[in-house]
């Protein structure tokens, strides 16, 4: 049952995880596509080098308080 709801996100959203220092855990091939990244390259950076091309500071300084 798990699998299908990881497939249905998979295909359907963007997902990214990653652990409270901003690390990333985890991405989908929705976010690999959409970035030009592979999964391996994206382990371990954190979402602020990406996340700044995509989000203004601002936006990223308030997503890092709600999480």
């Amino acid at each position: 049952m798990l699998e299908s709801y990881e497939d249905t996100l998979n295909y359907a959203a963007l997902v990214a995880i990653w652990d409270v220092s901003g690390t990333i855990e985890f991405v989908n091939d929705d976010f690999n596509e959409l970035t030009g990244y592979e999964s391996e390259e994206l382990s371990g950076l954190t979402i602020s080098k990406i996340g700044n091309t995509k989000i203004s500071a601002e936006q990223y300084d308030e997503i890092h308080k709600v999480i």
